[in-house]
């Protein structure tokens, strides 16, 4: 049963996607275990692949100082299909709603894919801000809140652990210089 009570906020940052990401669009509910805590993931696909997107993390601040506060909400995207990206989006929502963990630029949410696709060498998630929209995607102001994406990157156990020793931003870096097709999740 679709939710009454929605957000209008959340309905602007729907309809932002919207323009923001052609293709066929879904909005659908995602819940924890318990049926408990729900985030609404916003799917786009189109011939190159799928965007997915969270609705309603920016209800959740997600600054670690308590002076400031900042609102985000989570992207993914994946070349081809991709059947899995909801899931992955609504388990990250629900570890932000449920249990207060903070995404951020260069955090890394462990085993966010593995729960859902074993096979597959990227297993975890790296928060990035949005680099496929050149403009409109790193602060986002609807009318009553403003809200930074970060983009959810699906890496493998050794960028995991390069990001650890080294920092993200060498991780990133150093994908720029090999040309890595992070967009690509059968990559190993």
């Amino acid at each position: 049963m679709p939710p009454t009570n929605v957000d209008p906020v959340h309905k602007e940052w729907a309809r932002y996607l919207r323009d923001m990401i052609p293709g066929e669009v879904h909005v659908t509910i995602h819940a924890d275990e318990d049926e408990k805590h729900r985030i609404a993931i916003f799917t786009s696909k189109n011939a190159e692949g799928i965007v997915g997107a969270s609705i309603g993390l920016m209800d959740r601040n997600q600054s670690r100082n308590p002076a400031v506060q900042v609102f985000t909400e989570v992207l993914m995207d994946a070349r081809g299909e991709n059947s899995i990206i909801g899931n992955v989006l609504g388990t990250i929502g629900c570890y932000i709603i449920k249990n207060g963990w903070k995404a951020g630029p260069g955090v890394v949410f462990e085993k966010m894919i593995d729960m859902y696709a074993p096979d597959l060498a990227v297993k975890h998630v790296l928060f990035t801000p949005p680099f496929q929209w050149k403009d409109g995607m790193t602060k986002v102001q609807l009318s009553k809140k403003t809200i930074y994406p970060l983009l959810a990157v699906p890496i493998t156990d050794a960028e995991r652990a390069y990001a650890a020793s080294k920092g993200a931003e060498a991780l990133e870096e150093r994908w720029e210089r090999d040309h890595t097709d992070v967009l690509d999740w059968q990559r190993h």
